[in-house]
């Protein structure tokens, strides 16, 4: 799946202010909404996924669009819309800062948002790493998959999420890494560089407990 997700950062900025009608009754952002299976058996998975999660929202069925305005009749091509405006047709992944532009994370917004989402051990591995060499590590992201420990209590979402990431890996795939700016703190070098570690979204897949294993278990 190929939309917004993927273009340059100015437009980027578009999906959090083109405000989209949901099943919720209120407006929210294209980038952080869904298409439902009110919109066609290819997203019943999707619905099914986020059924019951909170911070989940669903984009308004076709026949109130079509009600509102016959401009929207055409529910292929309303779709279509949706879809390059930033609405996800599968799990949605969760880029802070989100505003599109060259900003970093500061290390107190970082620190701040392992320890919302429980990723003490994943920011534990960066510390670590960061202690090996005297250099300070800034990141310039935090990528997660939004509701990720809320979907792998469920073994049925469990799977209908390996689904989802296996069936378009060459999506995912981009987001499990991050990149590091380094600088050092004894000025030995005399400039910084960049390098790509391991993104909390590529945490989360690799290293917790969800894949189904035989024996009704769930391993790494």
């Amino acid at each position: 799946p190929l939309s917004l997700h993927d273009a340059l950062p100015i437009y980027k900025r578009l999906l959090n202010k083109v405000h989209i009608p949901t099943t919720k009754k209120k407006w929210l952002p294209a980038g952080d909404l869904c298409l439902g299976k009110e919109w066609g058996d290819d997203f019943t998975e999707l619905s099914s996924l986020y059924h019951g999660v909170e911070d989940v929202c669903f984009v308004s069925p076709h026949d109130l669009w079509k009600e509102a305005d016959p401009i929207f009749s055409d529910k292929e091509k309303v779709q279509k819309s949706l879809y390059y405006l930033g609405v996800w047709t599968v799990p949605i992944i969760d880029i802070f800062p989100n505003k599109g532009n060259d900003n970093k994370l500061s290390k107190e917004d970082f620190k701040g948002l392992c320890q919302k989402e429980g990723a003490d051990k994943y920011y534990r591995t960066l510390e670590l790493l960061n202690c090996l060499h005297p250099a300070e590590l800034d990141t310039r992201f935090f990528i997660k998959l939004r509701s990720f420990n809320a979907l792998i209590r469920s073994p049925e979402k469990s799977l209908i999420l390996f689904r989802y990431i296996a069936g378009h890996w060459l999506f995912y795939k981009r987001f499990t890494t991050n990149k590091w700016s380094c600088h050092n703190k004894l000025n030995r070098c005399g400039f910084g560089y960049q390098k790509k570690l391991r993104s909390y979204f590529d945490f989360q897949i690799k290293d917790s407990e969800w894949f189904p294993a035989r024996d009704n278990k769930y391993e790494r």
